[in-house]
């Protein structure tokens, strides 16, 4: 799963822009449904949020759901804040 994540489309998105990144839907894209990391798994969402510490980039947070996604606009932000703090405890600790 490990090389399945570093090969993601999605995650390079999220290290490049440095900003969370979301595929609701994957059955709606065939060329994605069709890819190893989500057909093999039978992940029908992913959400990739950048781990930060002084806008240095230390991991990414990958959540995959067995079913279509449908996330509120301040669960996106609590989800982004929580990778946030996640830095944190890994630049400090």
């Amino acid at each position: 799963m490990d090389q399945l994540l570093s090969q993601s489309a999605l995650v390079q998105e999220a290290i490049e822009t440095q900003k969370l990144q979301v595929i609701p839907r994957i059955v709606d894209d065939p060329k994605l449904s069709s890819l190893p990391e989500y057909a093999d798994t039978g992940s029908q969402s992913h959400l990739v949020a950048p781990i930060l510490f002084r806008n240095q980039m230390l991991a990414v947070l990958s959540l995959q759901w067995k079913h279509p996604l449908s996330l509120r606009e301040d669960e996106l932000t609590l989800i982004n804040l929580a990778a946030q703090q996640i830095g944190i405890v890994l630049a400090c600790g």
